[in-house]
């Protein structure tokens, strides 16, 4: 389930191969039009435009992220640079100047800056499964903002 900062009444959740989605804090739902059929694994909505949204899905495909900008009706597949592997969480990075997300996966951590493809950001990582994403902001030091993942296995 997710909740956008910008207008609480945008709510977005997901069981299994649904994705539910209410414009009026929860009174009337309805289903998204999803660009594919496996399991979606996470949701993130952009912190500056409820409308705006990632979903994950755990496929071995190229289909593991996927953007709408309409609330949910349609989809953009922003999955080049990942490997052909799940992809279980996604988190955005609350800046304005560039779009910055951040991928969990099963070998480890992804980065996409705006338009360009996803790169491994998993420096230091081991190769493990990262089942979710938070990024804990420091708001006096800014770039010591970290990301915490948790993980499978270790």
């Amino acid at each position: 389930m997710a909740i956008a900062q910008s207008n609480s009444n945008y709510i977005y959740a997901s069981h299994e191969s649904t994705l539910y989605v209410t414009t009026d804090g929860g009174v009337n739902w309805s289903t998204a039009n999803l660009p594919d059929t496996d399991l979606v694994t996470d949701i993130e909505v952009d912190f500056q435009d409820e409308k705006k949204l990632w979903i994950t899905f755990g496929n071995y495909d190229s289909n593991r992220v996927f953007q709408s900008t309409d609330a949910g009706q349609t989809w953009v597949n922003i999955s080049s640079g990942l490997p052909s592997i799940p992809t279980l969480a996604i988190v955005q990075r609350d800046i304005v100047s560039t779009v910055q997300l951040y991928a969990g996966t099963d070998v480890g951590v992804y980065v996409k800056n705006d338009n360009q493809d996803w790169t491994l950001f998993s420096n230091g990582l081991p190769n493990v499964v990262v089942n979710d994403l938070e990024i804990r902001y420091n708001a006096t030091a800014p770039n010591d903002s970290k990301i915490v993942a948790a993980t499978y296995g270790r």
